[in-house]
């Protein structure tokens, strides 16, 4: 049978051939020659950048990073994942050639050479204009014509020059509002909001006015802060002042330095000066210093750069420009905040933060959501954080989750995070949940990983622990020397440094991805029953063999059923639940072994029965399976014992078990792979002795025990070697069949019965097996033997005549 990557060319030697008769010794060579590997076919796959912003591409599989490099050639029918990132005053328009759509990423199968185009746009930000008085503001470029077009949108960058025209009865001041805007000239890096400035240069004729207290309002009138108005209008040409309001509140004019009342509510409008608002506004356009308090509902619009604060905004409400401070919205709906600046020490919750919002690093964000153009940087995340944007150098506060779009730099996530991709330097800590790209090579370290998570690329550190019974998915990805796995599926392309440590429920995708003589038994996930002697019975890890440490599988019993020697007999071994040890019932009789190693095999699939009744299951997904016969009543052997004055006993994973009987002494035993249903009136439970029917004057010990159906079954345990690897790493043909042992050492050969006790010798211990001839020991007329071991132990083999 060829290897992998092999075929047979024939056989060579006199009289070789498929099938021979053999007469004589014979010499026959069986050739094989290698397989050469098919030839490699790669393509390559070439990225530009188009349109007026900038930006960078890169890729997973790594190779592109466009920026510097912007071509690589992948083997063919490579999926890449292309990841988009603009630069900060630019967005990603979309993808064109051989990508397509508008999402940040995109993948592209190589099946030939191509051309992906990835298109930024400059951003555009808002200029606003507000004007103190009467006059006219025009700009060059040209856009803003205040007069009647007080804001435009212009592209990054852009400087923009204001021209004031006062008219005849006023002078120009100049310009305030924010930094850039004293001098006329505004360079668009964010959204802006200059205030124009003209005043008076003659008296008005006449005192300003109280005002009415019903109706509607259209004149210029002052209340002095004494008067309270109740459901009134202010029509286009009001001017109101200096008021309380109350009840329902119509503006199509100016109010300015009033206070809402409790309950009552002002829609529409222009609303300026200092407003202290206890009701709801909704609608209007801010042209003041401040907004304190109260609901604000529907568009917003602050064009003067004052500050709203302190306040609750209703479902799906708006607010642009200007500044904000402590603002909550409806988590279910929240608000919309762009073109604005955030106050240092302020809280946002319930909102989203959308295109040119300015965010301070001692901002606290609870329950908020990232618009597609939104960034967010230096905070700490509570609440929910819905993410649409880009979020970078965060925290994401314990019980706080986040969700989706691009995250950036260093993270420390207390809390959980899911669906996003990771172009950053780390992540460190907490819980991540569904998918995550990991587009820049950064580390994630460190984390919990939900039922069915993905991790792809980048590189991974630390504690990584996955969902045992829905281990997550690694791939594309390279693994930091030290870092512990478990519950995790090692997909394509993970790379694996030699000192890593695996713990249970690791799983691969592909058998060739575990190392040659790697113990796979502990990966598997234990079986949750708890033994009622588990204080006084060690026993090996009794693993599930329904799962597998392959993925995918029906797991590895499955495998086993599957192998020919059982489904061509229609036996089913089953797994019992609370001792984990493999049964097959034929007839009355249970076969019982325990699962001790799990490993590797390039072998063809087979069941390989041993003579000391040891099995190795080779499955056709290539475990190899070893097994040793099974205790099949373990606690009622442990209470039978006690009642000896024996109240622990060891099984070992060659299958053994030892009796600690003092510091000097000890007994090894082998348990029978049967047991045998007996009938109720012929036996009670517990240990009998019998006298042994091979060796004179010792006996063997058989249990009889009720099993989980009720059935009386009778276990047999004969007498083991104490240190079997030291018999067969220096003897030759060893021959172990239940009790009786045979062996040749140093041209000698051996046969017999060991004793059960094994006591500490007193003779001096070399390092390797040593056989001692012993008189009579048992009565026979035979003379017997003692075995030293090198663990500085002695055990007694009553030799038996050889076979004829």
């Amino acid at each position: 049978t060829p290897a992998a990557g092999s075929t047979f060319a024939g056989w060579s030697g006199a009289n070789c051939s498929e099938s021979f008769s053999i007469t004589a010794d014979m010499n026959c060579t069986a050739t094989f020659n290698k397989v050469s590997p098919p030839p490699t076919v790669n393509y390559t796959l070439t990225l530009q950048k188009d349109g007026t912003g900038s930006g960078k591409v890169s890729s997973e599989p790594t190779g592109v990073d466009c920026g510097a490099d912007c071509t690589e050639d992948y083997l063919s029918g490579t999926t890449v994942t292309l990841t988009a990132t603009p630069e900060a005053d630019s967005t990603f328009t979309g993808w064109s050639d051989a990508c397509s759509g508008t999402e940040i990423s995109t993948t592209v199968t190589l099946d030939a050479a191509k051309d992906c185009t990835a298109n930024f746009a400059l951003k555009h930000y808002t200029l606003t204009v507000t004007k103190m008085g009467d006059g006219t503001i025009t700009s060059q470029p040209a856009g803003i014509n205040c007069g009647e077009t007080c804001t435009a949108n212009y592209p990054s960058g852009t400087t923009i020059t204001l021209m004031a025209t006062p008219t005849i009865y006023t002078q120009f001041i100049g310009f305030t509002g924010d930094a850039d805007c004293t001098d006329g000239q505004v360079t668009l890096n964010t959204a802006v909001n200059c205030v124009a400035n003209f005043d008076l240069v003659i008296a008005l004729p006449f005192e300003i006015p109280a005002c009415p207290t019903s109706g509607t309002i259209n004149d210029i009138c002052n209340g002095q802060r004494q008067q309270t108005l109740t459901n009134v209008s202010v029509g286009e040409d009001g001017r109101v002042s200096n008021v309380d309001l109350e009840g329902t509140i119509t503006n199509k004019g100016w109010i300015s330095n009033a206070t809402i009342k409790p309950n009552a509510s002002l829609s529409g409008g222009i609303v300026t000066g200092y407003i202290t608002n206890q009701g709801t506004l909704s609608d209007f356009e801010f042209r003041g210093e401040e907004v304190s308090g109260g609901i604000l509902s529907g568009a917003i619009t602050n064009s003067n750069g004052g500050t709203i604060k302190n306040v609750h905004l209703t479902a799906n409400a708006q607010i642009s420009g200007g500044k904000v401070c402590d603002i909550f919205g409806d988590i279910e709906a929240p608000a919309l905040l762009e073109n604005l600046k955030v106050q240092a020490g302020s809280e946002l919750s319930g909102v989203i933060i959308g295109d040119n919002v300015q965010l301070p690093d001692d901002v606290k964000l609870t329950d908020i959501t990232i618009g597609k153009d939104g960034r967010v940087s230096n905070v700490e995340l509570e609440g929910t954080i819905t993410n649409n944007g880009v979020v970078s150098n965060a925290t994401i506060k314990p019980n706080a989750s986040l969700s989706g779009g691009i995250v950036t730099g260093d993270i420390t996530n207390q809390g959980t995070m899911s669906d996003f991709k990771f172009s950053g330097e780390q992540l460190d800590g907490g819980t991540l949940s569904g998918t995550i790209t990991n587009s820049n090579g950064g580390t994630i370290k460190n984390v919990q990983l939900k039922t069915n998570a993905h991790i792809s690329g980048g590189k991974i550190g630390g504690k990584i622990i996955g969902d045992i019974e829905a281990p997550a998915l690694l791939e594309n990805l390279k693994v930091q020397a030290g870092c512990e796995l478990s519950g995790v599926i090692i997909g394509d392309n993970v790379q694996l440094p030699n000192d890593v440590k695996l713990g249970k429920s690791v799983r691969v995708t592909k058998n060739t991805l575990i190392p040659n003589d790697f113990e796979l038994i502990h990966f598997l996930p234990a079986l949750s029953s708890q033994l009622s002697c588990a204080d006084n019975v060690t026993r090996p890890e009794r693993v599930d063999l329904a799962k597998d440490v392959l993925h995918p599988s029906e797991g590895i019993l499955n495998a086993i059923n599957n192998l020919p020697e059982l489904k061509d007999n229609g036996w089913q071994l089953t797994q019992d639940a609370l001792y984990g040890y493999l049964q097959l019932n034929i007839d009355t009789v249970r076969l019982a072994v325990q699962a001790v190693s799990i490993k590797r095999t390039t072998e063809p699939a087979s069941v390989q029965v041993q003579d000391n009744q040891s099995i190795r299951f080779i499955t056709d997904t290539g475990l190899e399976v070893l097994t040793q016969p099974a205790v099949q009543a373990p606690c009622e052997l442990q209470a039978g014992l006690e009642g000896f004055g024996f109240p622990k006993f060891v099984v070992q994973t060659n299958g053994n078990f030892k009796i600690p009987a003092s510091q000097q002494r000890w007994y090894s035993v082998r348990p029978d792979w049967a047991s045998v249903e007996v009938a109720a009136d012929t036996a009670d439970t517990g240990l009998y002795a019998i006298a042994d029917p091979i060796v004179n004057g010792i006996n063997q010990i058989k249990q009889v025990f009720t099993d989980s159906n009720g059935k009386l079954r009778e276990q047999n345990f004969y007498q083991a070697i104490a240190v079997p690897e030291a018999l067969y790493d220096l003897a030759q043909e060893v021959i172990e069949s239940n009790r009786l042992v045979s062996f040749k050492l140093n041209g000698q050969r051996y046969r017999g019965v060991v004793d059960y006790l094994v006591t500490k010798s007193t003779q001096a211990i070399t390092d390797k097996l040593q056989v001692k001839q012993q008189p009579d020991i048992n009565g026979d007329g035979i003379e017997d033997f003692v075995l030293l071991y090198p663990s500085g132990e002695r055990q007694i083999l009553f030799a038996v005549p050889a076979a004829d």
